[in-house]
């Protein structure tokens, strides 16, 4: 399990549709969870349920993910019983949570970070079960040459964005209820290398 995996089974109902998302490209390590759903939603996306503009064919298509899902078999196989609980977990996502989120808010950076986290606050005040939100930072903390500019951009559309995240949960009410981290996977050593930039470091400081 990730380590906000672990903080989702301690926190979240096992009874609701995702306890943790990552507002990314695909799972995240940090939600694998052991007791509770947590899942991944694209940023630009509606983490809606694919559907079909014929009306006839959605209800088909609907009805046999629903069918698929279902989990009748006790004696199935570990992976078969996972898949069609995740299926089931990601069609009530797509039902209950992303069909009713509430709407975005303006005056966000036009930036990946500013999208994740406009959604990130729409999740959060859905009151639909979701506790964590991991949105990862797409820029380029690669900084092995020019760090100092590098990095103040970086800085800079972080900054942005949070801010206008943090105005928006005061104004839906939630800000006294929401905790904001950051993290990073590694550090960058102190010394610079001869490129004005920083190489990779044990830790992160």
């Amino acid at each position: 399990t990730g380590f906000l995996g672990r903080l989702c089974d301690e926190i979240g109902d096992p009874n609701v549709p995702a306890v943790g998302v990552s507002l990314g490209y695909g799972p995240s390590p940090a939600l694998v969870s052991a007791n509770v759903s947590t899942l991944s939603m694209e940023p630009y996306s509606s983490g809606g349920f694919p559907r079909f503009w014929n009306v006839t064919m959605d209800q088909a298509w609907t009805a046999g993910w629903r069918t698929m899902c279902e989990l009748t078999d006790p004696n199935a196989s570990v992976p078969f019983r996972s898949a069609r609980k995740g299926g089931a977990y990601a069609l009530a996502f797509s039902e209950d949570v992303a069909a009713n989120l509430p709407p975005g808010a303006a005056g966000y950076p036009q930036t990946d970070l500013g999208t994740q986290l406009g959604l990130a606050a729409r999740l959060l005040a859905s009151n639909e079960g979701v506790r964590i939100v991991h949105v990862p930072f797409f820029g380029d903390f690669d900084t092995h040459d020019d760090h100092l500019a590098r990095h103040a951009r970086l800085m800079t559309q972080l900054d942005a964005a949070l801010d206008r995240f943090l105005d928006d949960l005061v104004a839906r009410g939630i800000a006294d209820r929401v905790i904001v981290a950051t993290t990073s996977e590694f550090g960058r050593r102190v010394p610079d290398n001869a490129s004005n930039g920083l190489d990779h470091g044990a830790a992160s400081f």
